[in-house]
């Protein structure tokens, strides 16, 4: 594939090796990561991200996704669309849960988890670019996380603006655009 840039994502953990967990999570953020970025504008370039596990207090996996995103907006990689992710569960009851804490993750035992769904979506229209599924939903509850995921969408697209403002306002490169000289 010398005609595009490829991809690398490692996700290292709290501590200890990599296991088959972070394994999957490397995927599902690559794949997302090649869907948004503009590949074919870096032929025979890699693009490395390592993303180190520094606390797991739950949604571990839209965290990493989102720190990814960021990662490349700094790094000012093309992307054809900014995109964020959200992790919903829900109760045994099936009430749901925006964005759960490990402990709701894991409220009954560690055989027993949550049902919990991760979806990303891109920036503005909120399409739906990847999913991750740990449990068993119906239609009606994916349909409900996805509502909820497509509202966070606007708060987050709102931080990584915010965020990017921010570091562009220190940046000496950008503060004098505008100014007279």
């Amino acid at each position: 594939m010398c005609h595009r840039a490829t991809l690398e994502v490692t996700v290292r953990p709290e501590g200890g090796m990599s296991g088959p967990k972070e394994r999957l999570m490397e995927q599902f953020i690559s794949s997302v990561c090649e869907a948004a970025i503009a590949t074919e504008l870096h032929p025979h370039s890699a693009i490395s991200v390592t993303l180190q596990v520094e606390n797991d207090a739950g949604g571990l996996l839209s965290c990493l996704t989102h720190a990814c995103c960021l990662a490349m907006l700094d790094a000012c990689i093309p992307m054809s669309s900014v995109f964020s992710a959200l992790s919903c569960g829900f109760s045994r009851e099936g009430e749901l849960i925006v964005d759960p804490q490990l402990s709701q993750e894991n409220f009954t035992c560690k055989d027993d988890p949550m049902d919990v769904v991760t979806f990303v979506v891109n920036s503005g229209a909120h399409d739906v670019l990847a999913s991750y599924v740990s449990g068993a939903l119906d239609v009606k509850q994916l349909q409900q996380a996805l509502s909820a995921t497509q509202e966070a969408a606007v708060t987050m697209e709102s931080f990584y603006r915010k965020a990017l403002q921010r570091k562009l306002s220190k940046d000496p490169k950008f503060t004098s655009l505008g100014k007279p000289e």
